[in-house]
């Protein structure tokens, strides 16, 4: 498998990024994921976007988008206040989702 480009979401990844979401046995046991960009979905994407403390990113492999996250900084008391780059932030990852195709 070719190496995997990681790189900002943008707007236009969305489609691609809920069929990743909707495309996992666990989130299709859970339910709720589609892939259609409904006007609340395209409004929570904007809001991640633009928040000062969350990053959506994809991977692309091929021309292909094969992964998605989400990287929320928050605040930590542990490991120093989480001293460094993100200013005593530590990083959370609530949203993940590799293609059955990239995954090992």
């Amino acid at each position: 498998m070719e190496r995997v480009a990681f790189r900002r979401a943008v707007a236009a990844d969305l489609p691609a990024m809920l069929r990743l979401l909707a495309d996992d046995e666990v989130a299709q046991a859970r339910g709720g994921y589609g892939a259609d960009v409904t006007p609340e979905v395209a409004a929570a994407f904007d809001e991640i976007v633009r928040g000062a403390n969350n990053e959506l990113w994809v991977g692309e492999c091929g021309g292909e988008m094969v992964a998605m996250l989400q990287l929320t900084l928050i605040p930590g008391l542990s490991r120093a206040a989480c001293a460094g780059r993100w200013s005593r932030r530590c990083a959370c990852v609530p949203t993940c989702a590799v293609a059955a195709s990239a995954r090992r």
